[in-house]
């Protein structure tokens, strides 16, 4: 095994204490005098002979109770035991207590929080995230893919870490966005007393939160041990007649069957539930073509208007371990995911008086449930390998996904007359609604085999090889002709490590992209899927025995029918927004990050991305989505106190919308910057009160485009205080 090898494996979860340089003489002349009066100790002068100590330690993927900004592994890239350094492709880990110090609550709140990711909001229940100017089209949990719809809103209490893989992750994923992956680690029952903690939140607009974690053994010997989260909260907005509660369950119990074999099952249950929800933004043009300039709090939306989304998971895992070091992994999940959103979309392409604030007509308005059941199933083995005179490691598995997928819609049997928005209450009755309609019924299933290894090839240059071949296909139940899949479909990845020095590296890899989409032209059509390659290079820094790590990434994303808004069309029979098909689309940008610990005392997350994608004709390609975005927060700690904050800020994005007299014209948010302050003081050892302060200097500013005709405001200034208790 070679020495870089054996390092790399030896280092183990906790941090090695930074101190100052005077010390950190001291302690190493102290090292070196050690031995020797230890064996000055030894009976006479007889020579000593000292077996050989050999670690096979390996670093832990956790990190709760860590302190740290960064993680040890990430596996969400190909299911290896890989450092962040010997990843061949960006990775972000978003740990812990990165979520502690920030105050981070939902799946936009994290997105938020790495640069290159764009996560605006379209109304009080939706937000589609995009990177590297594509969408996002699927998450991950405990690394098994689900869709991502944009009221998915996961509760991060549950979450140990979110690892982001910035890029195509067809190896680990088969059919998905070549944007990233973003994957939600779960918490376990890994202590072996009884521990937990409480938290009391109160913040802005009538917020109040309340969290409890508790974990203990199960049985005398400590070998099953529970754990069980709960959380609930409810608030208003800033914006008028909205509020929102949200209630969260969870239960985990893992067990050690014997020295070699280990699992775990649990359940987990979310249901958001808003009242006053708006569809889409507000207003950007009156009826004469003069730009509008709202309050950040006018919605025009009726108080009866309701989203609920409510989101069940159930699943288990085991882990057996070989005497030859192989291992075994079996996990399964399933998910149900139901909505119900009942309201009405104002001011689709129709555009208020000036004078009078009429005219803002509905253009849709109904109940629209959704019901998705998604039931997946992974088995793969890890196999250490010894050959030219090095170690190795390969990974062989097998998935499948069964997703089935129904949506119903209705609409009003009387005319909806909207207020003017110089009076508007929202008080407007409630109409009678046709009954509901199947609108659609999807079943989705892929079925898959994969191999991955990593190759020592020497002891600087390291090769990590996959492939993955995967059948896929949309049944649709309603219009079988409209059905469409993928058999044999073969996804790559190649991607080579060189170790520059104890510290640095060099990287290249290439994966090809494979993403079967559900978007329909105005004709209705599905359209093809999106196919391409994915090009990365870069360099990766490993300091303080990998509390600090480092990467900076070139990348270019060459793809064929990418989803582009078709403006002013609707797919036929519905409200979605019409789709067409780009080709020659390429993306290509330089990111940067740097996450963890500069010194016992400093934490760090600093983040820079930019990029450029165009189609064959050299237009933008969503242009909503920032080409330019930098991140920074950092913390000191001093005595009981820790001291926070950072900025965020994004180049100007625009959007080519439709005014009033037809014609084609640029809604354009220039360039935003935001401020954030935290503060934690530690009472004593059990009890802390942490202050949280998102946008700083309440700037005002727009943070998306809807439906080429409306506006979505930023969150104006946000404080938030948390009591929080340890025991």
């Amino acid at each position: 095994m070679s020495t870089r090898s054996v390092d790399a494996q030896a280092r183990v979860a906790a941090r090695p204490l930074r101190c100052p340089p005077t010390l950190r003489r001291s302690l190493l002349a102290l090292a070196c005098v050690a031995p020797g009066a230890v064996l000055a100790q030894t009976s006479g002068n007889a020579p000593v002979e000292l077996d050989h100590l050999r670690v096979e330690g390996h670093r832990d993927a956790s990190t709760e109770g860590s302190d740290s900004y960064t993680a040890g592994v990430a596996r969400s890239s190909a299911k290896l035991d890989l450092s962040l350094r010997d990843t061949p492709q960006s990775v972000v880990v978003i740990s812990r207590q990165q979520i502690v110090d920030r105050n981070l609550q939902s799946f936009q709140d994290v997105t938020d929080t790495v640069a290159g990711f764009n996560s605006p909001t379209w109304d009080t229940e939706r937000t589609y995230i995009s990177a590297r100017g594509f969408e996002i089209d699927y998450y991950r949990v405990d690394g098994i893919p689900t869709e991502y719809t944009g009221d998915v809103q996961q509760n991060l209490a549950i979450y140990d870490r979110v690892e982001i893989v910035r890029g195509a992750n067809g190896l680990t994923t088969g059919a998905g966005s070549p944007a990233a992956s973003v994957d939600l680690i779960r918490k376990h029952a890994n202590r072996d007393g009884f521990t937990g903690s409480l938290s009391l939140s109160a913040g802005s607009w009538d917020r109040y939160r309340g969290t409890a974690d508790v974990q203990s053994p199960l049985n005398a010997a400590g070998n099953v041990r529970g754990r069980v989260v709960a959380s609930y909260e409810d608030k208003d907005s800033f914006r008028d007649y909205y509020s929102r509660s949200s209630g969260l369950l969870y239960g985990i119990v893992d067990a050690d069957f014997g020295a070699a074999t280990s699992g775990y099952a649990g359940v987990s249950k979310q249901r958001n539930d808003g009242r006053g929800t708006t569809w889409g933004g507000v207003p950007a043009w009156f009826s004469d073509g003069t730009r509008t300039r709202f309050s950040r709090s006018d919605s025009f939306a009726p108080r009866w208007a309701r989203g609920v989304a409510d989101t069940t998971n159930a699943f288990a895992g085991l882990t057996h371990r070989f005497d030859s070091g192989a291992q075994l992994h079996v996990e399964y999940a399933r998910q149900r995911f139901e909505t119900d959103w009942k309201s009405v979309l104002y001011g689709y392409f129709s555009y208020p008086d000036r004078t009078t604030g009429l005219g803002l007509d509905n253009n849709y308005g109904g109940d629209y449930p959704t019901y998705t059941l998604q039931d997946s199933l992974d088995a793969y083995a890890s196999i250490p390998m010894s050959f030219w005179g090095h170690e190795h490691e390969v990974v062989v598995g097998a998935t499948w996904m069964d997703r089935n997928v129904r949506s119903w819609y209705n609409g009003t049997s009387e005319p909806l007359t909207p207020e003017s928005v110089y009076d508007w209450t929202g008080t407007m009755p409630q109409p009678a609604w046709t009954p509901l309609v199947k609108g659609s019924e999807n079943d989705i299933r892929q079925v898959a085999v994969y191999a991955a290894g990593r190759f020592n090839l020497r002891d600087d240059l390291k090769a990590i090889l996959g492939a993955r071949v995967s059948d896929w296909k949309n049944s649709d139940r309603i219009t079988p002709s409209s059905s469409y899949g993928k058999h044999g479909r073969t996804t790559p990845y190649a991607g080579l490590i060189f170790d520059l020095d104890e510290h640095h590296a060099l990287y290249a890899s290439y994966t090809s992209i494979f993403s079967p989409q559900a978007n329909r032209d105005r004709n209705g059509r599905y359209l093809a899927p999106r196919e391409g390659n994915n090009y990365e290079i870069g360099a990766k820094g490993e300091y303080f025995g990998g509390a600090l790590n480092a990467g900076l990434t070139l990348f270019r994303i060459e793809q064929d029918n990418v989803a582009v808004a078709d403006p002013g069309q609707v797919v036929p029979g519905t409200t979605d927004q019409a789709y067409r098909a780009a080709r020659g689309t390429v993306s290509q940008g330089v990111e940067f990050q740097l996450d963890g610990e500069l010194s016992e005392q400093w934490r760090i997350s600093l983040g820079w991305a930019q990029f450029d994608a165009n189609d064959a004709d050299g237009a933008d390609v969503n242009p909503t989505s920032p080409r330019r975005e930098g991140t920074l927060f950092t913390t000191w700690q001093t005595g009981p106190l820790r001291l926070g904050g950072g900025v965020s800020w994004q180049s100007s994005f625009y959007e080519r919308g439709v005014a009033p007299d037809g014609n084609t014209a640029r809604l354009e948010q220039g360039s935003v910057l935001l401020g954030n302050l935290m503060a934690r003081y530690d009472i004593s050892q059990a009890l802390s009160a942490q202050l949280n302060v998102r946008n700083l200097f309440d700037r005002r500013y727009y943070a998306n485009v809807t439906y080429q005709t409306q506006w979505i405001y930023g969150d104006p200034r946000d404080v938030e205080l948390t009591l929080s208790w340890r025991f």
